[in-house]
């Protein structure tokens, strides 16, 4: 009989850019539903049932995505048996961890980011990207300030993440203790040796 060790997991608190980006997408979509209201009971009002009937079909899209803001969130991370688990308010992922070389993103890289995930004041929280600062990754965040950056071969591929753990150095410490090399909390490049 084999055992296996339980799942260590790191909370991840929505915060910074991701924090207000979802306030400012919430805002936005409710007022386009309260504008989308207020057409149809104008067009009511005046006798234009079609004109109300329409605008209230068009309420429905913004009513659908203030459901679905949050869906894609991060909630918690767990490392696990050499996987790191990625639970998601609508799902879960996993990546292998055999040979990853994470490192907390610098200051520069972190604005950067804000920037890439970035549009109009809000900031996604998860994706996929491509920047010539970063490379090709995933992005799963609740708080760019928090960001690490796990590299690993996955099919003789690399694969990049980058997740947030309101912990960063405590994140850090149990994936080297799994991977067998020392922790390393300094911002910068690090690797196993």
């Amino acid at each position: 009989m084999t055992t296996t060790s339980p799942a260590l997991t790191f909370p991840c608190s929505l915060g910074g850019a991701v924090a207000r980006g979802r306030k400012r997408l919430r805002q936005f979509l409710g007022f386009l539903l309260l504008l989308m209201i207020g057409v149809a009971i104008s067009a009511f009002y005046f006798g234009r049932i079609g004109g109300g009937i329409l605008a209230l079909i068009a309420a429905i899209g913004p009513l659908i995505a203030l459901g679905l803001v949050g869906e894609t969130d991060l909630d918690v991370l767990q490392l696990s048996s050499g996987l790191l688990i990625i639970r998601l308010g609508s799902g879960t992922e996993r990546i292998a961890l055999a040979g990853a070389v994470p490192r907390r993103l610098e200051e520069e890289e972190i604005r950067h980011l804000e920037r890439l995930a970035g549009h109009a004041g809000i900031v996604a929280g998860t994706g996929g990207y491509d920047s010539a600062q970063l490379g090709v990754f995933d992005l799963y965040a609740s708080n760019l300030h928090n960001s690490i950056l796990i590299e690993t071969t996955i099919d003789d591929e690399e694969h990049r993440v980058v997740v947030t753990p309101d912990d960063p150095a405590a994140f850090l410490a149990a994936l080297a203790q799994q991977n067998h090399y020392p922790a390393s909390e300094s911002r910068g490049k690090t690797s196993p040796p």
